[in-house]
């Protein structure tokens, strides 16, 4: 990659002269993405379980990952997550690593992965024994699972753990302006090139546009922005499809499309609307 271009999704850089390099967008969306990340938590710590479907900000988090589920790397990192989920019923919460390589169907970065999530506190690590302690948020929302037990929950599920760990990272990045860790989780250890650029720039308009107050957002202002990450043909496809709702396996809920003359509106629903209104008034009191 070249040495001008976002170290994220890939657009030309314009922020700065130090390293990591960020475009406008990835720079700014810092600040939504550490808001977004201290209110779940905030959230999450009060509850004894999560259902990823109702609780609100948990919902908005799996609704954002469902844009990039379809990227190999991606849906090996979703994979692992379900896997992890499952450790909690299937294995009394804990596995060894050849046994979570061995459902993940892989053993690229699993390893390095595996660290992140325990940096995180979602699991702990002794020898090659995974644990997944009493605390974790990966107990909090495999309890629903006891009564939601359809493959769609499931899903659900699998999508804000994955959310959860990508919003945790980036917030470490943003903290440290170390991009290993991004590197690890979304890319390679060796390269930034095989980060999933499509994913992390719609990820980041949509933040974007979130968190500015809009209600609603243009097509063509989202394809203009993945025009710039060089985004085109059958993958900016299907990100319009996972927003515009053409498959029921990935329906996303935080949005809904309609059209107006040769151009598509997506509107926000409500409830990112008070997931917003609850950061706001974070900030208005200081926490």
């Amino acid at each position: 990659m070249q040495s001008n271009t976002c170290v994220l999704c890939g657009q030309k850089s314009n922020i700065g002269s130090g390293e990591p390099k960020l475009c406008k967008v990835c720079g700014y969306v810092k600040e939504p993405v550490k808001e977004l990340w201290s209110l779940l938590n905030s959230e999450l710590a009060t509850l004894a379980s999560v259902d990823c479907e109702t609780q609100e900000t948990a919902r908005f988090i799996a609704d954002l990952m469902a844009l990039g589920v379809d990227h190999p790397r991606v849906k090996h990192l979703a994979r692992l997550c379900s896997t992890l989920i499952n450790l909690v019923w299937e294995r009394e919460s804990e596995g060894s690593i050849y046994e979570i390589e061995k459902e993940v169907g892989t053993t690229f970065d699993i390893t390095s992965r595996l660290e992140l999530m325990a940096n995180l506190g979602l699991i702990s690590i002794e020898g090659d024994i995974v644990k997944i302690p009493t605390n974790s948020v990966i107990k909090k929302i495999a309890l629903p699972m006891r009564e939601r037990i359809n493959e769609q929950y499931r899903l659900r599920t699998s999508l804000f753990l994955l959310g959860y760990i990508t919003i945790g990272t980036l917030v470490r990045f943003y903290d440290t302006n170390d991009a290993t860790p991004v590197r690890q989780l979304l890319g390679s250890n060796d390269s930034v090139d095989r980060l999933p650029r499509a994913f992390i720039s719609a990820l980041t308009f949509v933040l974007l546009q979130w968190y500015d107050g809009w209600d609603q957002f243009y097509g063509s202002d989202l394809r203009r922005h993945l025009r710039k990450s060089r985004i085109q043909g059958a993958v900016r496809s299907d990100i319009f499809g996972v927003l515009a709702g053409r498959d029921p396996r990935r329906a996303v809920t935080f949005i809904k499309a309609i059209w107006k003359g040769f151009d598509q509106i997506f509107i926000f629903d409500d409830y990112v609307k008070r997931i917003r209104e609850r950061i706001r008034e974070r900030e208005r009191g200081g926490e």
